[in-house]
């Protein structure tokens, strides 16, 4: 439901369902995006697991370089 593209309602009642099945959308996206950070969060905390420090892909991870370190 993009208001780009609807024609609004005269009806009141009409108008009420429209703007609730915006209000819809918008909680459903607005909870696709925190689902997605979360995602992004876990796939950034799993990628510091080796013990040796070195990342699959070649970079150092922090933690484990301090680990080392000291």
């Amino acid at each position: 439901m993009s208001l780009d593209t609807a024609d609004l309602p005269s009806d009141p009642d009409a108008l009420r369902a429209f703007a609730l099945a915006c209000q819809a959308e918008l909680r459903a996206a607005k909870a696709a995006v925190r689902l997605t950070r979360l995602e992004i969060e876990k796939l950034k905390s799993k990628r510091c697991v080796c013990p040796t420090g070195v990342t699959v892909d070649g970079s150092v991870c922090a933690a484990a370089a301090l680990v080392f370190l000291a």
